[in-house]
């Protein structure tokens, strides 16, 4: 039983994952991450969309101051400055400041190194270059040659230069990974903040109570019914504790009741013991006497007169001493059931025998017993002798049903296994006047008669022998209709017969 319990997969000791604690809190912190997660996101990406913006905000601010420097020292005639005020413009975050002419070629610049260097694929529109990361790192504007411009420099030429600016990304990149690690730490902050009160809401409104539940569980599951539940919250686990303890208490109940018919039961079946024995000795005693009283009546008898009317008392006294005698016995069989000797033997003969023994009877009583043949043998492990005699008592018992004449119909066949063993069923149906109700529940109790004639034990005889032999007795009836009485004992075998 131990052994049973320790298998059990209800109390067997699950792997982390799979524990209730662990599913919640898992389930939980994904939870919390995901939409903690995407709030620090959109913030990441806000943010970081707003350096880039202000990165290239101040990159056309200073495209655009530049150019018109540029512009007004070409309106004043100061081209020579030109170059002065490029070098000039050099900040922390600026890498260069070019000017390029329109085929290419650098006119000046912040580093000396590129002069008169050609720059191939030169854009002659508004360009902006990013790198890698989307921020804005260079930028090519025309400086168109407008009307005031076209004084010295004519109206061929459309586009008279374009500036280059190229930025640092430095400072950018900085601000983003200071904004990355701010993210990560404001996420890792609110994760604690929001996932540990959860996680300690759920070990004391859920955890605790569960762990209580199930190691009262366990102390049921060995047998402990004393167990109780704690029931004190008004919840659903508090409901559960309290119907647990109420079907706890039922438990209880039950048990005691059941621990006092059991005792009682015993109580019962040593008296029934000892009352036995008594009725055997009874009986032996009884038995002895009786025959010694026959055999005086007989030779009494024997001096009378055939046409004296006492010798008709003396018949009358010997018949009833006969009766006596009969039952004594029968009270004998069932005080002291006699050991079976189970042998392999035809069911179907031993039923065709308990037949033959009734056929007088059932023919003067004008009741046919209808017996179909089998076709097959039904061989079973039995005491033929004493399954007779069940038959017998049974067929006997429904000619009582049927003093005015009827139909028996007896039939044996196998069963399907029932408990993993092969039955053989004999059901035994009459047409008589039926049993009542209330006798059908005392009709196999010992001494129950309904005749004025009759122990009373042949029905509890039998029921006994078939238990004995592992079976059972089982009996329906409709009063004015019939009995059907079936008996089912276990079986070895069946085995067709030859031809």
């Amino acid at each position: 039983m131990g052994a049973g319990r320790a298998n059990s997969p209800a109390f067997r000791s699950l792997p982390a994952p799979h524990k209730l604690r662990a599913r919640y809190l898992l389930a939980t912190a994904a939870v919390v991450a995901v939409a903690l997660g995407l709030v620090h996101a959109a913030y990441y990406r806000a943010r970081r969309d707003g350096i880039i913006k202000d990165t290239s905000a101040r990159l056309s601010i200073m495209t655009e101051m530049a150019r018109d420097s540029i512009v007004s020292l070409m309106l004043g005639g100061q081209n020579g400055q030109l170059g002065r005020f490029i070098t000039g413009s050099m900040t922390r975050d600026l890498k260069a400041m070019r000017l390029i002419s329109p085929g290419g070629k650098v006119i000046c610049s912040t580093m000396a190194s590129q002069n008169d260097f050609t720059v191939r694929g030169l854009p002659l529109e508004r360009k902006v270059v990013r790198d890698g990361h989307g921020i804005p790192v260079g930028i090519y504007t025309p400086i168109y040659n407008d009307r005031p411009c076209q004084s010295c420099h004519g109206t061929d030429k459309e586009t008279l230069a374009v500036l280059n600016i190229e930025l640092l990304n430095r400072g950018p990149l900085q601000k983003i990974a200071a904004l990355r690690k701010e993210t990560l730490f404001s996420f890792g902050t609110a994760f604690v903040l929001v996932f540990a009160p959860l996680g300690l809401l759920y070990l004391r409104l859920v955890d605790g109570p569960v762990r209580g539940l199930r190691e009262s569980a366990k102390k049921a599951a060995k047998g402990n019914f004393d167990a109780t539940f704690r029931a004190e919250r008004d919840d659903e686990l508090g409901g559960i504790c309290a119907d647990l303890n109420q079907a706890f208490e039922e438990v209880r109940r039950m048990k005691a009741a059941l621990e006092e018919r059991h005792q009682e039961a015993i109580s019962k079946m040593e008296k029934m013991a000892s009352l036995g024995e008594l009725a055997a000795a009874v009986a032996h005693e009884i038995k002895n006497p009786l025959a010694g009283i026959s055999g005086a009546i007989q030779v009494f008898a024997e001096d009378i007169p055939v046409n004296d009317p006492r010798k008709e008392i003396m018949q009358e006294i010997l018949n009833e001493i006969d009766r006596l005698d009969q039952s004594v016995r029968s009270l004998l069989a069932y005080a002291r059931p006699p050991v079976l000797r189970p042998v392999k033997v035809d069911i179907v003969s031993v039923v065709e025998r308990a037949r033959g023994l009734l056929a007088r009877q059932a023919e003067a009583q004008g009741v046919q017993i209808r017996m179909p043949a089998a076709g097959y043998e039904v061989i079973a492990e039995a005491d033929p002798e004493q399954m007779q005699q069940v038959f017998f008592s049974i067929m006997q018992n429904s000619l009582g049903l049927m003093p005015s004449g009827g139909t028996m119909e007896v039939s044996v066949r196998r069963d399907g296994a029932v408990g993993g063993e092969d039955t053989v069923r004999v059901t035994l149906s009459d047409t008589g006047m039926g049993i009542p109700s209330e006798d059908m529940k005392n009709m196999f109790r010992p001494f129950f008669t309904t005749k004025h004639s009759g122990s009373g034990l042949g029905l509890a005889i039998s029921k006994n022998i078939v238990e004995q032999h592992g079976g059972r007795i089982e009996a329906e009836s409709r009063p004015g209709l019939g009995s059907i009485f079936h008996v089912i004992i276990p079986s070895r075998a069946s085995t067709q017969k030859d031809g």
